[in-house]
Parts: structure tokens; C-alpha cells; sequence
């Protein structure tokens, strides 16, 4: 049982931050269409509402809508242990007041949390609340507050689940007009149930979850199939279904006036009229809050004067509300386009993207994907496509260089000097000098390495001294037989796992095979897959460790929080530490998120301001964990563990294995931090040549070939690639 609760309590807070705001209207005449020209005028400019963020302290809670269209925003205030409501009829002013007395009576009833509040047409408060410690496995109730604030509990005709532990377990409640309630229960659906609690049916299946109510119908979002299935909620029968293909499974859904409702993604917020299936688009989210990574999002709800509001929370708790009134005098695209090239999606891009516009209201940033998913372009079609344009003379602002050949653009001389934004910020030495000097040269930065990786390997502590150098790790692997260092399968995953401690020492300064220290490696990766001992995997395997299978286990590790599995495993160990993964060159880091600008961009101020943000404390603090920060204010916070107070994870392995427990705490947060300052030697491997060295070494591990014979095949069908 303690599981189940413990995962419910995680559940609640997290239903908290990412509140639902009811929508209740559309924009009639202020509809901006997705292709206008250029010139035209009109769009929804985004203002955040200082009343309404947490600085003062308050959490924004929950949100309701009146008949009237006022909208109340409920704030709960932690150490003054009360809620206030900020209310708004035009949009332009929010009136504070304490809540009535119902509130306070309900949470004072018994160990109750309101996870939700919505209003009817009457007037009449519906109040969905937690229980913890519900051992019936019933968790919710439902109250029903009059307009002269009597409180009647509704008595429920519950339809429990087959789980036990979690029988009734409700995670979203709307009121119609009527009164009527729709409830998302945990696996059983939606469920439609009278004001006095009788209920009358469900729609979708078990793992349905969204929704929203608008006129006689219900919209249920499919996840599975990423549609929206629309129900009468008379007949209880499907109607229609609404295709939301291009839209992410982090979309949410509102009601609107007049039967629409609006559909908020990261890419923008959508409205649908009554009937229809179209999609249109009425908010650019590249424009908006909605496309920064580290920020979840509420469904938008309008207000009597045709102005939306959306709730922002960040994984902290903080909570902001943003408004977004229609501008006649707004051009509706921004004046000027900043183009950033990435060979594949890429967060930290969004999240600097975001800052920027937020800063600069006329600039757009288009962010280019090279392989964004079609799969009829290859990486080398994407790479001979970017390559063609920067040659013409023409191409991306900037270009995050992940993935390509850095040294390359580098040496053809497209990259602007960045030294100035590096200069600027090294005055504090608010930098962490080993990875942003990566690709420096003569004082000057043709590009930046805005974050990196490091491999690491866990293990217990009293094997430390084995995890200095390959030397040392293979004579553990070697005394060690009872059981594997850690899991791998083929020879492949070693060379994959250990290119990144060792790839430096492979080529030499002519772009030639380094024969002798490849020959090294190859020889201890053959000691290392002899003495494999029967237990396989390829992906370091955190499971086996923390159940005594193996000494330890590995990880390429891209962020404070990015090793959930394997904290977890140390909570089970009851031990464990993280070193550098241990091989030819000693702390290793793998540089990430490079960039660079082109030369050739007509927009290169902009495109250094683009830069400098990368490197920014609103960006580098940003929990969205694609590489440790360079910026050492936002290296220093992370380890504070500031947000992971009330995470907790339940992990299921293979067999009967059972992982739990939260995010790494601060004290073992500290450890990575301490490695963070020990990082020295960059490393790139390049993946082609990896291959080259795996197909062509099969024989050697197979004992067909001895090693030196492999070494020359290796040097032979690398000498085209490595003289390009």
C-alpha cells in the first residue's frame, strides 16, 4: 500500500503545478489565420501578470470560471497556511479577497488536499479533494458548495478499478452549465455522473484521461492514436473524431463559447468550432511562453473581453499566469527571423528561443531540424544540403554543430569570432573554463560548447582504485569472475562504451590511425568481453547492479537529474559512487550543445544575443536536462536539488526487480557537482569511424584473426574517410 500512496501524493503535486484553467470562450472577431502575409496586422502578444506569480510567496493552485466570465484564480500561501482568490471581470484589474469560510471548513474535515475547483451555471462550487492515507483505496470526495456557502458532501456511486490499492482514484473533474460532473478516473476513463452523484456512463477507454466539456458534447483526446474522440453526452454515442496529427501528446483541452473548444500545444493554441474537425491556429507558440522545455502549461481559458490566460509552472513549483490580449497595431509575424540550424531536436535551442522573444517581441526564431523526422532524409543528405548553402554564401544565423564536424567548419573559416560573449562573461569567471575553451584558438571562439556529458561508472566504494585507467579496469575485470564489471553483450557495446575515454588517443595529429593504442584498447575490450560471464545487456544495466548482479554500472550523464535509475540503485545498495568511466585519457568530458555563428548572417547582433542567452542563468538553470551547465551560478543551483524534494519513482526491472525512491539528494548531487570541476579532456567520438573499428575487429573478438591483422584492416578502410 505504501507504494501506491506514495505515488499518489507524487501525482497530486504534480496536478498542483500543471493547473487546469476551464476555458469558456472564443476569440469571435480577433482570430489571426496560420498563413497571413508578412504584412499583415493583428496578433495576441503575451504579458506576464505580476499579481499572479509565486514571488510574493503564493502558489497558484487552481482556476474557475463564473457565468459571467469573471475568472478567479485561487493562490495558496504556505507559510501564512491560507488561500486567496484574485479575481478579474475586464481583464484589465484583479481584485484580492480572502476565500469564504466553505474553504477552510472542507480542508479541516479530515487529511483532505482540493486538487480541483470548478463552478456551474448557478452559481453552485464543486470541490474535488484528496485523502491521504485512504487505506479503502477510495481517495476522493466531491463537495457541493450553494451560493449562500452550505456544504453538502455528494454521495458518490463510485465504479472502482480492479486495483485494489487504488480503487477510486480521480484525476480531473469539470462541471457542466447544468451541473452535471465528468471525472477522469485512473483506469477506468471518463465518467459522467449527476449533481447528486448517480452516474449515467463513460466514455473512451481506461487510459483516457484528457478532456473537455463544451455544449452537449464531450472531447476525449486518444493518445494512443492522437486524436480526439467527440461523444454526445445525451446519447453517450461517438460522433466524430477530430484528427490532431502534427500536435504532441503534451496538448491540453478547453472549452469554448458557442460549442468550440481550443486545444493548447507547444506549438500554439488551436480552436475548433462546434461540428467542425479543423484545426486553426489562433496563437504562434514559437511566439509564446509555450515553447520554452522547461515550463508545463495549462489549457487557455478566456475572459469576458475575449483576452486568454494561460498558468505556467516550472519543476521548482513556481507558479505565473501569462495573459494574451489581441493587439490590432502588432504585425502578425515579427519583422525580423533568426535561423538556427540543429541536426536534431534540441531543448536547450527552445528554451534560449523562448527567452529571446520573450526579450524581443519582433524577433522570430526558426529553428531548423536537419532530421526532423522524415525519414527520406539521411544525416549525410541533411549535412550535404546545410553544407551547400553556407558555401553559396547564404545558410542558418546560427548552427549547433552536435553531430557535424566541428573542426571542419572551423578550418573552412564560416564561424564568426564569439571571444567577445565568452570575454564578457569570464570577467566574474562565471564559466567553467575546461569545457568553454574547447574549441578556442589564439583567443578567438569560433564556437562555444554551451554544456556537456560525462561517462560515468557506479560502483562501490572499495573498488575505487580499479577505476583509474584501462589498465587497472581490466586486471579488476580479470581478478573479479564471479560476476561481470557491468552488463554488455557484444563487442560493439564495449567499443561504444569506452570510445569516449579513449577515442583521443586513436588518431593522430595527421588524421592517421594511432596502430599503437588502438592495438592497446582493442586487446584489454577482448579481456573485457572474455570475462563477460554470461550476464548480457548493452545498457549498463542499473538493475543488475543494484540487485548484486555486477560490480557496477555505466552511463553517459547529461544533466544533475538525468540518472533517476541509477540513484535508485544506490538507494537499494545502500552505497555506490559515481567516478569517471575509466580508459586511455583521464576526465573526460564529451562537449554539447556547440554553436556557432555563419559568417555570412545579416543578423549577426542578434544572433550573439542568441548566444549569450545559451550561456545565461535563465537558460543554463533551466532543469531540461540535455548537459551539465558551463555557467557555474546555474552548475552551483542544480546541486542544491531544489525541486526534487517530492519526486518519487517506481520502477519495475526484469522478473520481480522493483526500483524506488526519489531524485538523488544533495549530498550525492554534490559528488557529481565535484566531478563537474575535475572535467579536463574533451571528446568527440566520430561514429563512423566507431563503426569502422567494430566491423572490422568481429574476426579478432571471434579469435579468427589476431589483432594486428584487424588494426590493418581497420587502417585501410578508414584512409578514404579519415583524408576527407
Amino acid at each position: 500500500m505504501k507504494k501506491i500512496k506514495n505515488m499518489v501524493v507524487y501525482i497530486c503535486i504534480i496536478c498542483l503545478c500543471l493547473v487546469s484553467l476551464t476555458a469558456c470562450g472564443s476569440a469571435e472577431n480577433n482570430v489571426t489565420k496560420e498563413n497571413v502575409s508578412q504584412e499583415a496586422m493583428g496578433r495576441y502578444v503575451e504579458k506576464n501578470i505580476e499579481e499572479l506569480s509565486s514571488e510574493d510567496g503564493g502558489m497558484l493552485a487552481y482556476t474557475a470560471v463564473r457565468k459571467d466570465g469573471t475568472v478567479d484564480l485561487y493562490k495558496y500561501y504556505a507559510e501564512e497556511n491560507l488561500t486567496r482568490i484574485y479575481s478579474t471581470a475586464d481583464g484589465n484589474s484583479f481584485m484580492k479577497k480572502e476565500v469564504d469560510p466553505w474553504y477552510t471548513k472542507i480542508t479541516h474535515m479530515g487529511n483532505y488536499y482540493i486538487t480541483k475547483i470548478d463552478y456551474d451555471g448557478e452559481g453552485n462550487i464543486y470541490v474535488l479533494i484528496y485523502e491521504d492515507n485512504a487505506d479503502s483505496g477510495i481517495f476522493n470526495k466531491i463537495f457541493k458548495v450553494t451560493p449562500d456557502n452550505e456544504i453538502h458532501e455528494i454521495d458518490m456511486e463510485w465504479r472502482e478499478t480492479e486495483v485494489e490499492d487504488l480503487k477510486v482514484y480521480i484525476t480531473d473533474m469539470t462541471v457542466t452549465a447544468e451541473g452535471e460532473l465528468m471525472i477522469s478516473q485512473a483506469l477506468r476513463g471518463i465518467l459522467h455522473y449527476t449533481d447528486e452523484g448517480k452516474y449515467l456512463g463513460q466514455y473512451g477507454s481506461s487510459s483516457d484521461g484528457r478532456f473537455t466539456v463544451s455544449d452537449d458534447y464531450i472531447y476525449n483526446f486518444d493518445v494512443e492514436q492522437l486524436k480526439i474522440n467527440v461523444y454526445n453526452t445525451e446519447t453517450h454515442e461517438m460522433t466524430r473524431e477530430i484528427s490532431l496529427e502534427g500536435l504532441t501528446l503534451s496538448l491540453m483541452l478547453s472549452s469554448g463559447k458557442d460549442g468550440s473548444i481550443y486545444i493548447t500545444d507547444r506549438s500554439g493554441i488551436y480552436k475548433i468550432v462546434k461540428d467542425g474537425v479543423i484545426l486553426e491556429k489562433i496563437i504562434d507558440g514559437e511566439l509564446t511562453s509555450l515553447s520554452i522545455p522547461s515550463l508545463h502549461f495549462s489549457g487557455i481559458c478566456e475572459g469576458a473581453n475575449g483576452e486568454f490566460y494561460i498558468s505556467y509552472s516550472d519543476m521548482e513549483q513556481n507558479t505565473s499566469v501569462a495573459k494574451y490580449e489581441f493587439d490590432e497595431n502588432m504585425p502578425t509575424q515579427p519583422s525580423m527571423e533568426l535561423t538556427v540550424y540543429t541536426l536534431e531536436e534540441n531543448n536547450t535551442l527552445r528554451q534560449t528561443a523562448g527567452e529571446l522573444q520573450n526579450k524581443n517581441p519582433d524577433v522570430k526564431v526558426n529553428i531548423k531540424v536537419g532530421l526532423d523526422g522524415d525519414t527520406s532524409v539521411t544525416k549525410t543528405d541533411a549535412i550535404k544540403q546545410l553544407n551547400g548553402e553556407l558555401l553559396a554564401g547564404k545558410g542558418p544565423d546560427l548552427i549547433l554543430l552536435d553531430g557535424l564536424s566541428v573542426e571542419s567548419y572551423i578550418q573552412k573559416g564560416v564561424l564568426a569570432d564569439l571571444s567577445d560573449i565568452v570575454n564578457e562573461y569570464m570577467k566574474d569567471e562565471k564559466l567553467l573554463s575546461a569545457v568553454i575553451n574547447t574549441y578556442a584558438n589564439d583567443g578567438k571562439y569560433p564556437v562555444i560548447s554551451t554544456k556537456f556529458h560525462m561517462p560515468i561508472i557506479w560502483t562501490d566504494e572499495e573498488y575505487e582504485d580499479y577505476m583509474q585507467n584501462l589498465d587497472t579496469f581490466t586486471e579488476f575485470a580479470k581478478e573479479k569472475i564471479d560476476k561481470p564489471v557491468f552488463t554488455y553483450s557484444e563487442p560493439g557495446d564495449l567499443i561504444r562504451i569506452f570510445s569516449y575515454t579513449c577515442f583521443p588517443e586513436w588518431i593522430n595529429e595527421g588524421k592517421e590511425i594511432n596502430g599503437q593504442e588502438l592495438t592497446k584498447f582493442l586487446q584489454d575490450m577482448k579481456i573485457l568481453y572474455d570475462h563477460r560471464g554470461g550476464l548480457t545487456g548493452s545498457d549498463g544495466n542499473a538493475f543488475a547492479w543494484a540487485f548484486n548482479k555486477t560490480y557496477g554500472c555505466y552511463s553517459l550523464l547529461k544533466g544533475y537529474q538525468s540518472y533517476v535509475i541509477e540513484n535508485l540503485a544506490q538507494e537499494k545498495r545502500q552505497g555506490g559512487i559515481p567516478l569517471f568511466m575509466p580508459g586511455q585519457v583521464k576526465n573526460i568530458f564529451v562537449p554539447a550543445n556547440c554553436i556557432g555563428i555563419n559568417n555570412n548572417s545579416s543578423n549577426i547582433d542578434i544572433a550573439k544575443e542568441f548566444v549569450s542567452l545559451m550561456l545565461s542563468d535563465a537558460v543554463q538553470k533551466a532543469p531540461i536536462n540535455d548537459g551539465f551547465p558551463v555557467n557555474l551560478n546555474a552548475l552551483e543551483y542544480g546541486a542544491l536539488g531544489i525541486g526534487n524534494e517530492n519526486m518519487y519513482y517506481a520502477i519495475g526491472g526484469p522478473g520481480e526487480e522493483f526500483l524506488e525512491g526519489g531524485l538523488p539528494s544533495r549530498e550525492r548531487l554534490e559528488v557529481v557537482k565535484e566531478l563537474c570541476y575535475k572535467v579536463k579532456n574533451p571528446s568527440v567520438p566520430d561514429e563512423v569511424l566507431i563503426d569502422i573499428i567494430i566491423e572490422n575487429s568481429k574476426e579478432y573478438f571471434a579469435g579468427e584473426i589476431t589483432v594486428e591483422d584487424a588494426i590493418e584492416k581497420i587502417k585501410e578502410k578508414s584512409k578514404l574517410y579519415l583524408s576527407e
